[in-house]
């Protein structure tokens, strides 16, 4: 009868390994090597057969001379820096090549961002006022561009905002914020997956990003009201500022707020000086604001 030799817990990080199974007893069934899981197997010079792509599982007897030979065989590489890496870093080793592993370039159910979003704020000041459909849009574009944002079910106070590309939502307004048109971002970020192989950047186009651009507009925008509407919070001032971008001179409206007892400097809107905006329509246009981040 053959000896049944239990698995040695200092083998885990010896070589790399992974329990996977326990009886009623928890004593250890299987392990699972790390390795294949990180790596595909290392391909031989001259083998007239393709290597495996199962990951590879230890039964009992565990043997510690098993370890060491499919190490040897299927993750030589690998497993020769293992073997000099301190105690310290084996530890850390298959956590850091998790970047290598297809759950980084694909979304998984873990990559989703909701919001929630007062109707006001959507409906008068982000769909009617920012964007407003009989100046730049017809209504059938600026149904698309409000595509993201849906009804929260059961009320008509509030939208909700799901993004299930957290890759592109990030880098769509890091680019945007810094002057670039949503084309120029699409591009952008188009060069990005050619130049890191990055399938979680595929697809992007200037219609999402404007998508991505309405709802940032209304996320930070919840946020003032948020703060605006705190109990806390009793007073605030109005600040404005004029400067020159692209040759095209802007009034910076700013709200200037104390919660929790520091200083804040809010940027609210930026009015370009064109003909139609007259002082008379730009305080029209700050009061319609205020009046809706105070409608809750």
């Amino acid at each position: 009868m053959s000896r049944k030799t239990p698995f040695q817990f200092p083998h885990a990080l010896e070589f790399g390994l992974l329990i996977s199974g326990r009886d009623t007893k928890s004593l250890v069934t299987s392990v699972m090597c790390r390795f294949c899981a990180c790596f595909k197997c290392a391909e031989q010079p001259g083998a007239k057969r393709q290597r495996t792509k199962n990951t590879k599982y230890y039964f009992t007897p565990f043997r510690k001379e098993n370890y060491e030979k499919h190490n040897s065989n299927q993750h030589l590489v690998e497993w020769e820096k293992y073997k000099k890496a301190s105690k310290e870093e084996k530890m850390e080793f298959f956590e850091t090549m998790k970047s290598v592993l297809i759950e980084h370039f694909i979304c998984t159910s873990g990559d989703i961002l909701e919001f929630i979003v007062d109707s006001k704020i959507v409906e008068d000041i982000v769909a009617q006022l920012f964007f407003r459909p009989d100046d730049d849009l017809d209504m059938l574009s600026l149904e698309k561009s409000m595509a993201l944002f849906k009804k929260v079910p059961d009320t008509t106070t509030s939208y909700c905002i799901t993004i299930t590309n957290v890759k592109w939502f990030e880098l769509a307004l890091d680019h945007t914020s810094i002057g670039l048109s949503f084309r120029q971002t699409s591009a952008v970020i188009d060069q990005h997956k050619e130049a890191f192989e990055n399938a979680k950047l595929v697809g992007l186009n200037d219609h999402i990003v404007s998508q991505y651009v309405h709802v940032g507009v209304a996320i930070n925008l919840q946020r003032i009201s948020d703060i605006l509407s705190s109990p806390r919070i009793w007073s605030f001032a109005l600040a404005a500022d004029s400067s020159t971008h692209r040759f095209v001179s802007y009034l910076d409206i700013r709200i200037r707020v104390c919660p929790n007892g520091s200083l804040k400097n809010l940027h609210l809107i930026a009015v370009p000086f064109y003909d139609r905006h007259t002082s008379e329509n730009i305080v029209a246009m700050i009061r319609h604001i205020l009046d809706a981040l105070y409608a809750r």
